[in-house]
Formats: structure tokens, sequence, C-alpha cells
């Protein structure tokens, strides 16, 4: 005589489905559940027959060995480890399944990195405070002094850092000099023991790629994790960290990002998409400063007070990072000291172009603010703060953005 079970399913075609069958029924009993009048929860019809056919259930051309199953306590609803089991048999469920599960992984110890620049240091000596081992290299003398006083090891060469190193974390000025320290003759691509590498540098993700794809010839797994929050995050360790590639590796690496960064986010598994969310950041910024201080200085040759436009913008719609930090909180006291030098800025402002202009987007306004710090290099201010474009504004305008008391002086 054939067993019949009633299940309950959630799909809006109706509110139960009949399956009768003693092939069915001797399935669902060894997956412990209950027959006949039980009702069980299915949000998975699929999966549960994979489960079955799993389970021995079903016709197949070679015996399958049983899976072992503990019967549940309760046989009122669907116990969780089975439902586990059914959906991890879904194919449409796998992926969902290895994105939600976090794999804990050992903390990898020997760290090594390279560029101990205005930001770098800062990094570095965060991660040699949160306990990691180590290995830097860098070719300013006094600053691999600086670390190697605090407990790091100096290595002569990129090379050699990869050699003594599980992962390396490179945080250079131009994409010329990445290319050279990953990719070079004496480059990490010749360490003996690296296995993964990360560029906190802008260098911009066409560079990205291709530094990625040859290291991954050697089996060396790129990430690219360009950092937000200037010098001052940097040496406060509350950085913001946009890091893209394989998900994994980042896993691996999110206590070394975390000994330096406050706001670490895994933005995309494509390496490069970090670099593009670190330029359109840095276009955001450099454009907001040019277009607030050039509005401001029309409101000062009208009469109006810098100081009190600010206050108000400050308190208004208007209000950003740049009118609260740089033009309030520098500008107005003539501190032109953000912590971020131009030919930087220049530099990343034009990565931002190319890579716009190669991906059919039109930044029009930004294309026209980019000049300005164009202008502010041509006259000789590359080495100097980005904040000098104010001063190109300023001599335009035959104003100055200060209190009234230093702009009467």
């Amino acid at each position: 005589m054939e067993e019949t079970m009633t299940i309950t399913t959630n799909f809006p075609t109706g509110p139960r489905l009949i399956v009768a069958g003693s092939r069915f029924a001797a399935a669902m009993s060894r997956l412990g559940l209950a027959l006949s009048a039980k009702r069980l929860a299915m949000p998975n019809l699929s999966g549960w027959f994979n489960a079955i056919m799993l389970a021995g259930g079903g016709r197949s051309s070679q015996r399958r060995p049983r899976v072992p199953f503990r019967p549940p306590m309760s046989l009122g609803r669907v116990p969780r480890h089975a439902l586990a089991l059914t959906e991890r048999a879904s194919p449409a469920n796998r992926h969902r399944h290895s994105a939600n599960r976090r794999t804990e992984y050992p903390v990898m110890q020997d760290i090594g990195f390279i560029g101990l620049g205005a930001m770098g240091a800062h990094m570095a000596r965060h991660l040699i405070k949160a306990g990691f081992q180590l290995n830097v290299f860098d070719t300013n003398t006094a600053s691999l002094d600086m670390i190697a006083e605090l407990g790091g090891k100096v290595c002569g060469s990129a090379a050699e850092v990869g050699s003594v190193s599980d992962a390396v974390l490179v945080c250079l000025p131009t994409p010329e000099i990445v290319k050279r320290v990953a990719l070079g003759e004496d480059g990490i691509i010749h360490g003996s023991r690296a296995r993964y590498y990360v560029d906190h540098s802008t260098s911009g993700p066409s560079v990205a790629r291709e530094v990625a794809e040859a290291l991954g010839e050697r089996g060396i797994v790129a990430l690219d994790g360009p950092l937000a929050g200037g010098v001052p995050g940097a040496e406060a360790g509350t950085l913001s960290i946009m890091v893209s590639g394989g998900r994994l590796a980042y896993e691996r690496l999110e206590p070394a990002f975390r000994s330096f960064g406050r706001n670490v986010v895994h933005v995309g598994d494509d390496v490069g998409q970090g670099q593009i969310l670190k330029l359109i950041n840095n276009m955001i910024v450099g454009t907001n400063l040019v277009v607030a201080a050039e509005a401001i200085l029309f409101g000062v040759k009208a009469g109006l007070n810098a100081d009190i436009i600010l206050q108000m913008l400050n308190a208004s719609t208007a209000r950003s990072y740049v009118t609260e930090q740089i033009l309030a909180g520098r500008i107005l006291d003539r501190r032109f000291d953000f912590g971020f030098r131009l030919e930087l800025m220049r530099k990343d402002l034009r990565l931002c172009a190319s890579e716009a202009d190669a991906a059919g987007a039109p930044l029009l306004v930004s294309a026209l603010s980019k000049q300005f710090y164009e202008l502010a290099h041509a006259h000789g201010h590359a080495t100097e703060d980005m904040t000098v474009v104010v001063k190109e504004l300023e001599q335009l305008a035959g104003a100055e953005i200060a209190r009234r008391t230093q702009a009467a002086l």
C-alpha cells in the first residue's frame, strides 16, 4: 500500500502538494522526517528532491551509499540541519551559502611593507603595535631607522621582503614606482615566499590589473586597497580602506587592514574596483575645493566676511568635508597643510580623467576643475600642499579667504 504525505509549500501556485509513493516515503524516512499527517515547511522544493536523490530514494544506475543521519528530537517541523543539507544540495543555493559563510584562518604574522612615506610610516607603526612581525623596505634610510627602532626588520630590496613575508603591502607615490617595486628586477615578484600582495597606493585600475596578472602567474594573489583619510587618518589609525579582489584573500588580510583602518570595506571581487572608487573620491574632493573656494571668493568680493560665509554654509545644505575641514579648518587661518601634495592630486585627477574616458563616462565639470591644479603645477607648486590651488583662485579674484582680522593685516 502506498504511503501518502502532505507537504505545505510557500509557492503562490497553491498551499499544498500531495506526493505519493513508497520510494518517496522510504527516502523521507531515511532523512528522519515525519510521514503521513505531518506538515513540513518547504521553502525550496528542488532542494528536497536533490536531498532525496542523495539519500538513495531516486532511481539510479548505481547504488549510492546511505547518508548517515540522526533522527531529530522533534518531528513537528523540519530540523535546521536537515534543511541545511537540502539547501546545500541545490545548485541554486551553493553561491549564497559560500558567500555568507566566513572561513576562519590563522592570522598571518609575517607582513612585508614597502613605502614608508607620509602615510606608510604611520601604517607600518600600527602594524607593529598590533603584533605583526614587519619586514620593511624603503629608499629613505631615516624612515627605515624609525621602524627598526619599533621592532621592524629592515630588508635590502623588495625581493627580500617578498622572501621573508607571507604578504606584502605597498604604499607608493606613483604608478611607475608601483610597477617597478612589484615587477622590477629586484621586485616582489622575485621573492620566494609571499603569496599575497596589496597595493595601498593610488595607481589606477589599469596598473592594478596589469600587476595582478603578472603576479598571478607566479602564484601571488593581488588585492588593491587604496586609502582615504590622509595623513591624519594614517597617524590615528582611522583610514578608510577600499579593498577589491578575491574575497578569501581579503578575509585573510583583514586583521592587518584593521590595524590602521577604521572603515575597511571589500568593495568588489575584481582587482581595480577599489582604485576606481578612490579616483572618484579624489575627483570629488578636488572639484569641491575649487568650486567652494570660487563661490566663497565671490562672497568676499561682494563684501561678506569669509568667516561668516563658512559658518553659515557649514550649518546649511552646502556643507561638506571641504568646507568644514579644509576651508574653515585651515584656509581661514591661512594654513595650507592638508597633508597631500599637489603633484599627487594632479596625478590622481589625470588618472581619473583617463579611466573615465576609457569607460566612456563624461567628466565635463571635473575636467575643468582639473585645469586649476594643472595651473598651480605649472606655476611651480608641485611639491606644496594641494590646498595651494586656492591661492590660484585668490589671485584671479583679487581677494583672500581669511578671517577678517587677518585679511585686514
